[in-house]
């Protein structure tokens, strides 16, 4: 709870202490019984629509308000969670970074404070001169007035849902302090929390950034509200979308009963400077310190442990690559829910001498250098960008064909894309690679001008600009 959160609720109290207390109690009856007896997925959803309702006074304001030219130099502020070392992560930095060098006024607004792994790319964008807020870190006593004057004042606020009002006045705490131009969010949980935010300030322009298939796919990340709340703040004339793949535009599209149209795909960026191939020496100083065997081919996965990913089918194909006694072994860079269930296939299949696991690594580029080639056999993708990032440092790739990962691959000449679960394809196509040094060769040289041509992270801040109708 930010210090905007913290006034709410204490303002509230001071002014009803007995009522606060009534309500505190019946919003905990209502969650136990909830969990008691769990409603259907349908009920969820007509519970939703019923609820959003709050949203209402602050969507009929953004129809009324006609969208205004911005200035030459807008502010823009972009929100998310955090600075975790994620895909998207990095393209919010990769974005405010090429944002920040155009000479435009951009900030970086988190959810949660920076620190251990919330802060991984904090440095990259204090190199870079961007600033970095926290909702809620401090109390702005302008925010009283500003909020007397919202549709319906303070009322407004309690009528956000309880199940993410903290974030919400946290986040309209700072828009309404220091009001952007543009507020670009990013990630579906920012997306909802900073969209409800925004409509209330009146922001003039609000850009929601999804990153992959729908939420649905997820449902440890999917939060019931997630299909209503979308879906009203895609009525105000105010609201764009953006998706980094064709197959994730389509895919959210078609869940929110919305044209393709509304979602304008911006792929990938990839910061050439910040990412380039290292040297033999470290290498080898790499080889030696995790243990890999000289003369072994390196296969790497570096992704997330979660289902999605399929982890488990990464050590399949290990498996039967070891079981055919050829000479590779397996590192891979990533933590998540599945640690266990990985280290246990490891462990049962007899792996132990053959899979490395790395935990969290900032060397992604050490890795890519020293590897064979990069294995991913996820079941959903946005754009990865570990597949952008391995073919620019001349590692051929083998990924299955999920959501965007078509979009990152030169199927045949900069790595081999096969159907998610074709466990067969997967293996056959990392054999040819390994056997084939011609093979390898000819796909490392062609990775990196292919990524060059289609993610040049420069283009991919000119066509978010566009978004906004800035043109430079």
């Amino acid at each position: 709870m930010g210090a905007y959160t913290h006034w709410f609720y204490e303002n509230r109290r001071k002014k009803s202490p007995i009522l606060s207390y009534v309500r505190k109690i019946r919003g905990k009856l209502k969650r136990h019984f909830s969990l008691t007896n769990p409603p259907t997925p349908e009920q969820l959803k007509q519970r939703w629509l019923a609820r959003s309702e709050f949203l209402l006074p602050g969507l009929e304001n953004s129809k009324r308000d006609t969208l205004l030219p911005l200035p030459a130099r807008p502010k823009v502020l972009h929100l998310i969670g955090s600075l975790q070392s994620g895909g998207a992560e990095r393209q919010l930095c990769n974005c405010v970074i090429g944002m920040h060098k155009r000479g435009y006024e951009v900030t970086v607004l988190l959810i949660y404070p920076p620190a251990a792994e919330h802060g991984h790319y904090v440095e990259l964008l204090h190199a870079a001169g961007v600033p970095i807020r926290v909702a809620g870190k401090q109390f702005n006593p302008e925010f009283e007035t500003a909020v007397n004057q919202l549709p319906g004042g303070e009322a407004c606020l309690a009528s956000i849902p309880h199940e993410f009002r903290t974030f919400c006045i946290d986040v309209l705490g700072e828009l309404l302090t220091q009001p952007p131009d543009i507020l670009h969010t990013w990630l579906d949980h920012s997306n909802i929390w900073g969209g409800v935010a925004a409509i209330f300030a009146n922001i003039p322009l609000i850009v929601l950034s999804t990153r992959n298939v729908n939420p649905s796919h997820f449902p440890y990340l999917n939060d019931p509200y997630f299909e209503v709340l979308y879906s009203k703040l895609a009525q105000s004339p105010k609201v764009r979308f953006i998706n980094n793949s064709r197959a994730g535009a389509e895919d959210y599209a078609n869940w929110l009963g919305l044209p393709e149209s509304r979602f304008s795909v911006v792929l990938n960026g990839v910061d050439y400077q910040g990412l380039a191939r290292a040297g033999e020496e470290q290498i080898a100083d790499f080889r030696e310190a995790v243990g890999i065997p000289g003369g072994a081919a390196i296969i790497a996965g570096v992704f997330r442990l979660s289902e999605e990913k399929q982890p488990l089918v990464f050590l399949q194909v290990i498996k039967r690559l070891i079981g055919r006694r050829l000479p590779v072994v397996a590192v891979i860079a990533g933590v998540g829910p599945l640690e266990h269930a990985v280290r246990t296939f490891i462990a049962e299949n007899g792996l132990d001498a053959s899979v490395f696991l790395l935990g969290r690594r900032s060397d992604v580029a050490t890795i890519f250098s020293a590897a064979t080639l990069k294995l991913l056999c996820s079941r959903q993708e946005g754009t990865p960008n570990v597949l952008l990032e391995a073919q620019w440092l001349g590692c051929p790739v083998v990924s299955t064909q999920a959501g965007g990962a078509a979009d990152a691959v030169a199927d045949g000449e900069t790595g081999f894309l096969v159907e998610v679960g074709d466990v067969d394809r997967l293996e056959a196509s990392v054999t040819a690679l390994l056997e084939d040094p011609a093979l390898r060769q000819r796909m490392a040289e062609a990775g990196p001008a292919f990524i060059q041509n289609r993610f040049d992270s420069d283009r991919m801040v000119r066509e978010t600009l566009s978004i906004y109708n800035l043109t430079n």
